[in-house]
């Protein structure tokens, strides 16, 4: 079974992904509001994990790596954009 913290960021996990593809189709979001719920739910997490500033901070530095990922999905928007 899972315990109660896990159960709780499951549930953070699976409420910011519905949200983001809710804002996505319906709101018009891109990535000024897809930072700012995947922040929210990264301060959920360190609050309920009981994480310390300093550990959560350098977490979030660990998440930069990942930065990439995002940047080649911007250049493909962008590239979709000139061509259109």
């Amino acid at each position: 079974m899972l315990d109660i913290k896990t159960k709780l960021m499951l549930a953070i996990y699976l409420s910011s992904f519905v949200s983001m593809i809710i804002g996505i189709v319906f709101f018009n979001w891109w990535t000024l509001e897809m930072s700012a719920l995947f922040l929210g739910a990264a301060i959920l997490v360190a609050i309920i994990t009981r994480m310390n500033e300093r550990n959560s901070s350098l977490n979030l530095l660990k998440a930069q790596k990942s930065a990439w990922v995002a940047l080649i999905i911007g250049v493909a928007r962008g590239v979709t954009i000139v061509f259109e």
